[in-house]
């Protein structure tokens, strides 16, 4: 696993001897801006466009049925990127993408609908949606949680997915009791939970409960929510219990251990102190404009990722695009045609999408799950 490290704040200071033999500390240079990733290229590096299943194998002959989730880290024989998808085969799958045809395989579940803890054998999941890359306590023992609408529960996926000791374990809630508590995590309660992701330095994990309206936070043993009030949704910014969201969906965290929340045509951020502000959109207006984050529009948001320098990435399922918004909220498109639905690989310009719901930016790359075409994009 490669754990994400702590932002440092980095400043250049130039030491030079002033005239005359006397010295004195020079005004430091300010940090250099960091420059905008620059994406050209969209490809199709697994499933089939429009056939639904849940074939493994090489990604060109491998099949999704509505892949929603998609979390990214590196690992396999040759160190390539290997990404968890969730969606509606019952199972948490994983491609090894770089890899000798980009393999897909099954990580657990038998795609058979259930919530059930267990190894590869035994384990049951149901309808997961999302998937984060994590860790535990024991170093590189938890490499997956992720998010089951319909039990409203927390799981997490134990060891590499092609380890024979991979256990899928319930963190969080219990299946099929669904709610609003919070405390211990076997009797905390969620409702109907979407976005997740997880600090890989501190082990915490945050969690959208789309049903609840609320963010919630799971550390160690203990479930609590850090913003919103469950059962009270809304638009409002603020700290904590007072701000609201209406419907959140996914979730990311920059390196500053800033949250930033897809919610309807809103995206939102979250301070480590837990104070709400919106970044882009407008609540209750759908739209598709580009520009300054209080004018630009969204149709439909689902996942989002952010990169190294704090752009996010925002997958616009309604607009079937994929939008960025900058640190200041200036919003622009990625990549895709906006409101233009098909799955034609090509120049960012040109080609399309149809109805994209997860995203996973790692190593300069973005990786979509293009739900209704039945396959996963790579923006490069």
């Amino acid at each position: 696993m490669n754990p994400l490290p702590s932002v440092l704040s980095l400043t250049l200071l130039v030491l030079t001897a002033c005239s005359g033999g006397s010295s004195s500390a020079p005004d430091p240079k300010p940090d250099p801006q960091p420059i905008p990733l620059t994406f050209t290229t969209v490809d199709t590096f697994a499933g089939q466009v429009g056939v639904r299943g849940s074939a493994d194998g090489k990604g060109a002959q491998a099949t999704f049925n509505y892949p929603v989730g998609l979390a990214a880290t590196t690992g396999g024989p040759n160190n390539e990127v290997l990404l968890y998808i969730a969606g509606l085969t019952e199972n948490i799958r994983y491609a090894q993408v770089g890899y000798a045809d980009n393999p897909v395989g099954t990580a657990i579940g038998k795609g058979e609908s259930g919530s059930v803890d267990g190894d590869p054998s035994t384990a049951r999941v149901r309808a997961p949606q999302g998937i984060a890359v994590g860790y535990s306590d024991d170093a590189y023992e938890a490499y997956a949680y992720w998010t089951e609408d319909d039990s409203c529960v927390i799981r997490k996926l134990t060891r590499y997915p092609l380890n024979g000791n991979r256990k899928a374990v319930t963190v969080a809630g219990q299946a099929y009791t669904c709610g609003a508590a919070d405390g211990p995590a076997a009797s905390a309660r969620f409702n109907r939970p979407e976005g997740i992701v997880a600090n890989t330095r501190t082990g915490d994990v945050f969690v959208a409960d789309t049903a609840n309206s609320t963010l919630r936070r799971i550390y160690g043993d203990t479930v609590s929510t850090i913003a919103g009030v469950a059962g009270q949704p809304g638009s409002v910014d603020g700290v904590g219990g007072a701000a609201r969201f209406s419907a959140p969906r996914g979730l990311a965290m920059d390196r500053a251990e800033n949250l930033y929340v897809t919610d309807g045509y809103t995206v939102r951020k979250v301070t480590p102190a837990g104070e709400v502000s919106t970044l882009a959109g407008k609540a209750g207006v759908g739209g598709d404009a580009n520009g300054p984050g209080q004018t630009a529009r969204f149709g439909r948001l689902a996942g989002i990722a952010v990169d190294e320098n704090g752009t996010v990435y925002v997958a616009d399922s309604g607009n079937h695009c994929i939008r960025s918004v900058a640190p200041d909220g200036t919003v622009g498109t990625a990549a895709g045609l906006c409101g233009v639905a098909g799955a034609a690989d090509g120049r960012v310009n040109a080609a399309t999408f149809d109805e994209p719901a997860g995203l996973a930016y790692f190593n300069k790359r973005l990786y979509v799950s293009d739900s209704k075409s039945q396959t996963l994009r790579r923006v490069r």
